[in-house]
C-alpha cells in the first residue's frame, strides 16, 4: 500500500501487457546536494557580477597617476618647508623626509618676482609631465636632484634661510 500523495511510477511487466507493477517514484526537488549546488553557483555568479566593475575601477588607477600624485605631495611638503624657514628668518633651517616618485626625471627650483617655484618633471606613458608648486620665498640654490641618486623613494632634504633667500638640497 502506498502513502497517499506520493508519486508513483507505473511499469508494465515484460510479456504481460495487462500486468501492472506500481513502484513509488523518487520525489523530485528534495535533493539537498542539488540545492546546495544551485545556491553556490548563484552566489558565485553574484560575486563575479559585482567584482567586474570593481576590478575595472581599480585597474584605471595606474602608476602614472600614482607618480604624479606622489610628486604633488612631495612638492607640497617642500613648499611648506620653504615658506616656514622664509618666515622664520635668517638662519632658520628644516630637514624634511619626502618620497620621490620612481620615474622622476628632474627636480629644480627657480625664483621670479620675489617668489619661487619647485618643479618636478615626471616621466609618464603619455610623455613628460611638469608638476609645479609655488612658494612665497625666493630661492638661491638647489640640489634637489642628484644624477647619482636617480632612484625614487625616500629622500632627506634640507631647507635653510640665508639672508632672505631659501637654499634647498639633498642631505647625505
Amino acid at each position: 500500500m502506498q502513502k497517499q500523495g506520493t508519486a508513483q511510477r507505473i511499469l508494465y511487466a515484460e510479456g504481460e501487457p495487462n500486468a501492472i507493477k506500481v513502484r513509488p517514484m523518487r520525489e523530485y526537488g528534495t535533493s539537498k546536494k542539488g540545492q546546495a549546488s544551485i545556491e553556490t553557483l548563484t552566489l558565485l555568479g553574484f560575486v563575479v557580477l559585482f567584482s567586474i566593475p570593481l576590478i575595472a575601477v581599480l585597474g584605471s588607477i595606474n602608476s602614472d597617476d600614482a607618480a604624479i600624485g606622489q610628486a604633488k605631495t612631495t612638492i607640497q611638503v617642500l613648499s611648506d618647508a620653504a615658506n616656514t624657514v622664509y618666515i622664520q628668518g635668517n638662519g632658520a633651517q628644516k630637514v624634511v623626509l619626502v618620497a620621490y616618485p620612481d620615474n622622476l626625471l628632474n627636480a629644480a627650483v627657480s625664483s621670479s618676482g620675489g617668489s619661487g617655484e619647485i618643479v618636478f618633471t615626471v616621466r609618464t606613458q603619455s610623455g613628460d609631465v611638469d608638476v609645479v608648486g609655488m612658494t612665497i620665498a625666493p630661492f638661491s640654490t638647489s640640489t634637489l636632484y642628484d644624477n647619482a641618486r636617480k632612484e625614487g623613494g625616500l629622500q632627506r632634504v634640507k631647507v635653510w634661510n640665508s639672508n632672505g633667500l631659501i637654499n634647498i638640497g639633498l642631505v647625505g
